[in-house]
């Protein structure tokens, strides 16, 4: 698992890194005003222009091969041997001192007019020598030698003068001197490829070392809240953000050891800036999850069953919240475009909202749901006839788990429109019955029978004496309805199914005492020529046929 995660570690670095080619493309030399944000640079470039020149160079210390890099350089002063020495020292102190853009400079053949240099001249920078006088760093424009020579700019004479000097300042030119030339050429990023190798050990050790130090952490942290409710779980949740954060702080401090030039130093600044503000946010999500566990389970909460619901739903809107922060603010640290993907989202979410308009419709629906609170999780309920337990209440839909132990999904926005009828607010459950005696049924014995039931369901050890009913409710056709009622302590539905039962038969046996009997269906004929039954006028039961004329 250590080894997993250090590896993943490593894969995120890198990947991260591979990301971070729009942000190098983007970075300019503030010191060079050659590369000042006002220059417009020429779509038309000749073969014998500054850019053009400097390019080449550049390109030719990539594939290192200095003797060719070497004819961009005024040599009348030095020994012509040393051109290939003097052409690799420029590129390692123009990397490591002043950042030089050639998309930047002139691409005219006479190169940019400026007032404080003279023509056929243009300045890149300037960098202090050993004694602290800043130096410049200028091209010439040396004439064609010979017909088949277009001509080009070169580093001026001065400048190749100061090379020893400005490489003598360079702090990583023990490494540039002894390793092979194929580990010191540019690979992807602005990075040499010896450095491209030694990245993973980097990492891999800022994560032992992150580890190490997370673990400390953690310990020292368990202890210090061991007393405070809901510390230990914090704890452990940001384990693995710490960890992380003290990976980066050691990478960081590693960095150094890269001797990395200007253009991959200010890659890497961003590539830790970006993990370190994901290391936030990862924290922050670790941290509402934690937030919405201890609302939920918080004394007050006990007897409010709504508030894992609320909790839960909060928790997940504040995660996704933070994950589009950290997904942002990462960009904006790689250097990207932030704000015209912002713009570009808000064009785009008036078409995404009309082709996602139902799940915008459900999202809204469960917040209905959670708000008004007509059901919570765990309650029994009716909708549209169909009885069932809640199982859960999301995003989209919420899920419904009926007697047969099938699935019922219901879409938010649907069913906050729907009649819900819920059964878990009840504090207490009805038991209602409608018993039919025959029509020939002597008051007193009646009389008997209504007494005896309302003794007989009283009796009951559920029964609550507030609410009971037991009387004569009307005289049908071929009957006399009593109507009984009382109230039960119970607020379960599967509960009270026993109990229905045990009433009911105490009814039963109740009629039974008082000398009374049920009422047997009285018949009637219709015009053509079927029966069917009849109970009573007012039992509240459909009479079958009742809109047909009567015999």
């Amino acid at each position: 698992m250590r080894i997993r995660a250090l590896v993943a570690m490593v894969l995120t670095l890198l990947a991260l890194l591979s990301a971070t080619g729009h942000a190098a493309a983007q970075l300019t030399a503030a010191s060079a005003p050659a590369a000042s944000a006002s220059a417009k640079p020429v779509v038309e470039e000749a073969p014998d222009s500054p850019r053009v020149s400097v390019r080449r160079y550049q390109n030719l210390c990539a594939r290192a091969a200095y003797a060719e890099a070497a004819a961009y350089l005024d040599l009348s002063g030095v020994d012509a041997k040393r051109g290939p020495e003097l052409a690799r020292r420029l590129d390692v102190v123009l990397r490591h001192r002043l950042l030089v853009d050639p998309e930047m400079l002139s691409g005219l053949s006479e190169g940019r007019a400026e007032a404080k240099v003279p023509a056929g001249v243009e300045e890149l920078g300037r960098i202090p020598d050993s004694k602290g006088r800043k130096v410049a760093v200028r091209l010439v424009h040396r004439s064609p030698a010979s017909p088949d020579d277009d001509g080009r700019w070169v580093f001026s004479r001065q400048t190749v003068m100061h090379i020893d000097d400005w490489y003598d300042e360079v702090d990583a030119q023990w490494i540039h001197a002894r390793l092979p030339s194929v580990l010191q050429r540019t690979g992807p990023k602005s990075l040499l490829y010896w450095q491209w190798l030694a990245i993973p050990f980097l990492a891999l050790l800022a994560g032992l070392l992150g580890r190490g130090a997370g673990w400390v952490t953690g310990k020292v942290v368990r202890r210090m809240v061991r007393h405070v409710r809901w510390g230990a779980t914090a704890s452990d949740s940001l384990h693995g953000p710490a960890r992380m954060a003290w990976a980066l702080l050691f990478f960081y401090l590693l960095l150094p050891y890269l001797y990395l030039d200007l253009r991959a130093s200010a890659v890497m600044a961003r590539l830790v800036s970006a993990l370190a503000y994901l290391c936030f946010f990862w924290a922050l999500v670790r941290t509402v999850g934690v937030f919405g566990d201890a609302i939920s389970k918080a004394a007050w909460a006990e007897g409010r069953s709504s508030a894992a619901s609320v909790a839960t739903l909060v928790v997940r809107f504040g995660k996704v919240a933070a994950v589009f922060i950290a997904i942002m603010v990462a960009l904006t640290q790689l250097g990207y475009p932030v704000t015209s993907v912002i713009a570009g989202l808000g064009i785009g979410g008036i078409g995404l909202a009309l082709a996602a308009q139902k799940t915008v419709e459900n999202l809204f629906g469960s917040v209905s749901i959670v708000v008004d609170r007509p059901f919570v999780v765990g309650d029994w309920v009716q909708v549209e006839g169909i009885e069932g337990t809640v199982e859960t209440i999301g995003l989209r839909s919420t899920r419904i788990r009926t007697l047969e132990r099938t699935l019922m999904i219901y879409p938010n926005g649907k069913l906050a429109d729907l009649r819900i009828e819920a059964f878990g607010t009840r504090e207490k459950v009805r038991f209602h019955t409608m018993v039919a005696l025959h029509k020939e049924t002597p008051p007193d014995v009646a009389a008997k029978a209504v007494d005896l039931a309302r003794d007989a369901m009283l009796a009951h050890p559920k029964a609550l004496a507030d609410g009971v009913r037991a009387w004569v409710r009307a005289i049908g056709d071929s009957s006399i309805d009593l109507e009984l009622a009382v109230y039960v302590d119970t607020t379960s539905v599967m509960e009270f199914g026993p109990m229905r039962h045990e009433l009911l038969l105490a009814v039963l046996r109740a009629v039974r005492d008082a000398g009374a009997r049920l009422a047997v269906p009285a018949r009637e004929l219709r015009e053509d020529g079927r029966e069917a039954a009849l109970l009573g006028g007012s039992t509240g039961i459909p009479k079958a046929g009742s809109d047909d004329k009567q015999a």
